[in-house]
Formats: C-alpha cells, structure tokens, sequence
C-alpha cells in the first residue's frame, strides 16, 4: 500500500477516484501514485506496552519510503479528570 507523508503523525492514503490539483484519477496505478508523491509504507515492530505510557506511531519521510516508528507517550492525570 501506498501512502502520502503530511506530516510525522498523520499519513494518507490515496482515494478513489483521487483529485490532485484539479485532475482526477480513478482507480490510480502505483505507478500514477508514485508519480505523485505517495510511497510505500515501511512498518517496524511496535514496542511493548510500559505502565504510564501508550505508544503512538510517528512517521519519517525517507527517499523512497515512509517509515512508521512508534513513541513512548506519558499518560498525564489530566486525560483521566
């Protein structure tokens, strides 16, 4: 599966039909997908679970793909008032 990188915690993926810049593209080829920025996505291993944290997926941009890390996230008092 292909993605588009925005951002280190939001990746999308493509729609169909998928509009770019006003063309749309029905059923795109990953070809067609490539060529416009979406790469494949690399998923490493998600961590165990630690007592006082969840784990959130973060993302990096690479050359030729997107690679899916995941963070230690404190739990804070306040999410649970």
């Amino acid at each position: 599966m292909l993605y588009l990188f925005i951002n280190e915690t939001y990746i999308k993926k493509p729609t169909n039909p998928l509009k770019v810049d006003g063309i749309s593209y029905s059923n795109p080829t990953d070809e067609t997908l490539l060529a416009l920025g979406y790469l494949p996505l690399e998923e490493l291993a998600k961590p165990k679970d630690k007592e006082g944290y969840w784990v959130s997926p973060k993302y990096r941009k690479e050359s030729d793909k997107i690679v899916n890390e995941w963070q230690y996230v404190e739990v804070s008092e306040d999410e649970f008032a």
